[in-house]
């Protein structure tokens, strides 16, 4: 499962992963996690078409700056560094259990 705001880009990350296997199962949802009820929908997604999730990887992030790291003000950057960090919403996920699905 792929997530990401922009869906043309999943749209081509999903693409070159085909061509490198064509049998490989992929679902891309475009999807705001900063947005709780966009996250919701992702899970339900995630339920439908999986059942659950074994593994969560978090790497979302912003770059309100869009230059390269050295050249940023430093506390916008410290901003970008703790907002997904900072983010004051519950977790989707329920408490997992041991040997249990994350969803």
């Amino acid at each position: 499962m792929l997530v990401a705001t922009n869906a043309e880009k999943l749209a081509a990350v999903e693409a070159s992963l085909r061509a490198i296997n064509p049998s490989v199962q992929v679902l891309s949802v475009a999807a705001n996690i900063a947005d709780a009820q966009s996250v919701a929908d992702l899970f339900a997604k995630v339920k439908t078409n999986f059942g659950h999730a074994d593994i969560l990887v978090n790497s979302a992030g912003v770059n309100a700056g869009g230059g390269a790291i050295h050249d940023e003000d430093p506390d916008k950057w410290w901003q970008n560094f703790v907002c997904p960090l900072s983010n004051p919403r519950p977790s989707p996920l329920p408490r997992q259990k041991r040997n249990k699905p994350l969803y």
